[in-house]
């Protein structure tokens, strides 16, 4: 039986987090062939060796990567999904949160999807899985609450439909900033989807 790992301590803790800090910026000023332990370690102010320390090789780093964006997506969202709000307005927060999410980091949980889709590295595959679990779940649960809009479309489906909006802004900004398209879905679509949503959105798409 393997020894258990002595739990980390803080200063270790704080030294990952400006570790996977400085990997983003890497990642957004050149994809992830800009990503190299060197030129993380030199970021921070580490040697090369140094750095391995805390993260052993590249995949262990796309994984920490992977676990910092998927805080940094999926904790706003549990708040929001446990709020007292309406549905259609924690829907709608839920969204916007996610939209303002990609854009910031220019589309950046793109590039590790592709790169988990490239390797196939299990344990990154199965922390982007979880990922999009848990927040299909926040949102069908968010859904749920909306019977009302039709019964013949299942809140999966939807949460599924709605995880596209965020996921092709993502896309559209690694190919080059769309400033028009990204305020149009955000005042436009956004508001559009969200009132189709409702009862009297559903009622009056269908008529028409």
């Amino acid at each position: 039986m393997e020894p258990a790992m002595p739990e980390p301590t803080e200063a270790t803790v704080d030294r990952r987090r400006e570790i996977l800090s400085e990997a983003i910026h890497l990642v957004q000023e050149g994809g992830l062939a800009n990503l190299t332990m060197r030129k993380v370690a030199a970021r921070v102010g580490f040697t090369e060796t140094a750095a391995y320390r805390y993260f052993p090789n590249k995949q262990s780093l796309l994984v920490g990567l992977a676990d910092s964006l998927g805080d940094t997506l999926l904790g706003p969202v549990r708040a929001l999904a446990a709020s007292d709000l309406a549905p259609e307005e924690r829907l709608r927060a839920i969204l916007e949160h996610h939209i303002e999410f990609v854009l910031r980091l220019d589309g950046l949980p793109m590039l590790v999807l592709a790169e988990a889709a490239a390797t196939g590295e299990e344990v990154l595959v199965e922390r982007l899985n979880g990922i999009v679990d848990d927040y299909l779940a926040l949102l069908t649960g968010v859904l749920a609450e909306m019977r009302e809009t039709d019964e013949s479309v299942r809140p999966r489906e939807l949460a599924v439909l709605l995880l596209g909006i965020p996921a092709t802004l993502a896309i559209r900004r690694r190919l080059g900033p769309d400033p028009e398209t990204e305020k149009r879905v955000r005042t436009e679509l956004l508001p559009f989807v969200i009132r189709c949503l409702t009862f009297d959105g559903f009622r009056d798409a269908r008529s028409s």
